[in-house]
């Protein structure tokens, strides 16, 4: 599950693309981005370095990485909803083992509805065993609707194990 600050840190990779876009100067701003990334980073660091005695502890993914992910499949100009983040994330997931993804997408924000569904057929295509389910978590779907949703993505999990587990023996 990404972390809540990740959004924030978008900014630094945002602010270096506006920048090469010519969509901004490198003025004050970009200097203050720039000098306040290496901190950040620093201290999120030692706060991963800390967590690595947990017993399911997964290294987390420098904002850098996550937008080298999502360059392979979306504009970095995307700057709306959560832009690229989802591109990003979901594409971490993907290079280290995590194929089954759930995406929940609560408060209709349509932003994050449109990019989900625009880059869903390249990210299948960038990593063949993604199994990802956006699923949009608004009140006027049916409860059944959400379930049999899920239930197509647990069935297609199984199945790629069952045939993962094949291919190994």
């Amino acid at each position: 599950m990404p972390d809540f600050l990740t959004f924030f840190l978008a900014w630094f990779v945002n602010a270096d693309v506006r920048v090469k876009e010519n969509t901004m100067r490198r003025g004050i701003a970009w200097l203050v981005y720039t000098l306040l990334e290496g901190r950040v980073q620093g201290v999120l660091d030692q706060a991963d370095a800390i967590m690595q005695g947990f017993k399911y502890h997964r290294p987390s993914h420098t904002i850098r990485e996550m937008a080298e992910a999502a360059a392979q499949v979306v504009s970095m100009t995307h700057a709306y909803g959560e832009s690229w983040l989802i591109a990003g994330e979901i594409g971490t997931m993907a290079e280290n083992g995590v194929p089954n993804v759930i995406c929940l997408q609560p408060f209709g924000c349509i932003a994050n509805q449109v990019v989900a569904r625009g880059v869903a057929k390249r990210m299948k295509a960038q990593y063949r065993d993604l199994n990802v389910l956006f699923l949009d978590l608004d009140a006027g779907i049916s409860e059944v609707n959400y379930f049999n949703r899920m239930h197509f993505f647990v069935s297609q999990a199984r199945g790629a194990a069952g045939q993962s587990a094949l291919a190994m023996s």
